[in-house]
């Protein structure tokens, strides 16, 4: 009997062994599939929260953001963490939307607690989140080969020319000097018995009167065929992403680094294809948005007449050293300078008036290139003989021949190109954030009153607690269109 006894205990402790066992795997395996419920439940809301981008920013912009506004006029980003609670309800507790009894939830957990962590708004780092996604945008659209055909036809271009007061400006001063000190020398010669001034016959129509009149008319008078392309709508700048103060995001992800000048091309490139300028047609809102990038003005007239004068000056240059290189130009120049000092009594200023004249040449020669650009033709970046516009004979007859004097070459550059070139020597930020106002602006037109970049959430981290008898779980997670 003893014996038997013995093995009945024997069996006792094993199955008691076993039995141990048996409860701490089946606890194990609940406990692994409570945290796989949670993190299911938890990657499955926070898609659910990015799945609510907004839909015109797509369709316009090529960009993925959720409005934390929900079309509300304030900034909820607790609108976003509902969602994510709902959504890791129903799959924590699947029962509940299938009518199935209560026992049939294996995991039995409960959600306990919660909140965002952080969230990166389009508007930080100086819009370094809406640059990313624009940049990989055009590089998923153009490829490698795109990507280097911009870099070439970059390479060419230059925009060193600024707005402001040209050649022209200082020479004609300088010409005054001369002249009023010459016109006083004569009179006292004039005074004076039997002095014999010599005297000449100025031209019937001087270029370089004729040439300061016209630089007293506004840039756009001259260079503008058709002024109906610009929206009368004026801009409070001050409202806009750029100049207001913002929120900004929280948490511990890093802004995105630049990729260098092939980045740059790129952005350049996205502004140009998403935002409309003078010569491409109608935007919403303003219609010359390209423009607004480059100044940063409140309406199209105000940004268009920076730019048309920047890129006067810019032709303005260029036409002026094509000009130091044309013999037969210069010579003709000269030749003028020579009848305009004889007849002004100024021979001594003969290669002032000279350097004045070809300037004055070169500002009406401009004014005729960008009048072609600005109606939508082509110029060549270094004139050449034969694509020189206006003869030094025809210069005081400029502003009859705007139209009838003008060439457009079957190579050049356009409009479009020059302002690739301008785009290029901004800033990356700049051009980030003027691009976000221009889609403020824009969706207010498409009747989204209360959107505002700053309130456009890219990237989300959140964190949730949940328990199961006397487990507690703690999980975090992220997730958003920039990873």
């Amino acid at each position: 009997m003893e014996k038997k006894g013995s093995i009945t205990v024997g069996l006792c402790l094993v199955l008691s062994l076993i039995l141990s066992l048996t409860a701490v795997s089946i606890r194990s395996v609940r406990t692994a599939g409570a945290r796989v419920q949670i993190a299911a439940g938890m990657e499955q809301g926070l898609y659910s929260v990015f799945a609510q981008y907004n839909r015109t920013l797509l369709e316009k912009y090529d960009v993925f953001f959720v409005d934390s506004s929900y079309g509300t006029d304030g900034f909820h980003p607790e609108q976003m963490y509902n969602t994510l609670e709902t959504v890791m309800q129903k799959v924590v507790h699947p029962e509940r939307d299938r009518l199935l009894p209560v026992s049939a939830d294996l995991w039995k957990l409960n959600l306990t607690g919660g909140g965002i962590t952080g969230y990166a708004l389009a508007t930080d780092g100086q819009g370094a989140f809406f640059r990313q996604q624009a940049v990989e945008y055009m590089k998923e659209t153009l490829g490698e080969q795109g990507i280097q055909r911009i870099l070439e036809r970059l390479e060419g271009g230059s925009a060193d020319g600024e707005e402001g007061d040209s050649a022209v400006d200082d020479l004609m001063e300088e010409f005054d000097r001369e002249k009023t000190e010459a016109e006083s020398d004569a009179q006292t010669a004039e005074a004076q018995p039997g002095s014999d001034a010599p005297t000449a016959e100025a031209p019937r129509k001087n270029p370089i009167e004729v040439i300061r009149e016209i630089r007293k008319m506004g840039v756009l008078t001259l260079v503008l065929k058709d002024s109906g392309r610009l929206s009368s709508l004026e801009l409070d700048t001050a409202s806009l992403a750029s100049n207001r103060s913002l929120h900004s995001g929280m948490g511990t992800l890093p802004l995105p680094e630049s990729g260098g000048i092939s980045d740059k091309a790129l952005l350049m490139e996205y502004a140009m294809t998403h935002f409309p300028c003078y010569t491409s047609g109608e935007g919403t809102g303003l219609n010359c948005q390209a423009e607004y990038l480059l100044e940063g003005k409140g309406s199209d007239t105000e940004n268009l007449k920076k730019v048309a004068a920047k890129l006067l000056a810019v032709r303005e240059a260029a036409n002026l050293l094509y000009l130091s290189t044309d013999p037969v130009k210069k010579a003709e120049v000269d030749a003028m300078a020579l009848a305009i000092t004889t007849a002004f009594g100024l021979p001594v200023a003969q290669q002032l008036v000279s350097a004045l004249l070809m300037a004055c040449w070169a500002f009406a020669e401009s004014v005729l290139d960008v009048r072609e650009l600005l109606d939508g033709g082509k110029t060549e970046l270094i004139k050449s003989a034969a694509g020189w516009q206006l003869s030094l004979e025809n210069l005081p007859e400029l502003l009859n021949g705007l139209d009838s004097f003008r060439k457009s070459p079957e190579r050049g550059i356009t409009y479009e190109d020059y302002l690739r070139i301008f785009l290029l020597a901004e800033s990356e930020e700049t051009l980030s954030m003027r691009m976000l106002d221009m889609i403020e602006q824009t969706m207010w037109q498409e009747g989204e009153a209360n959107f505002l970049a700053d309130r456009c959430v890219c990237w989300m981290e959140a964190q949730m607690k949940a328990s199961e008898g006397t487990m507690e779980f703690n999980i975090t997670r992220s997730y958003g269109y920039y990873q």
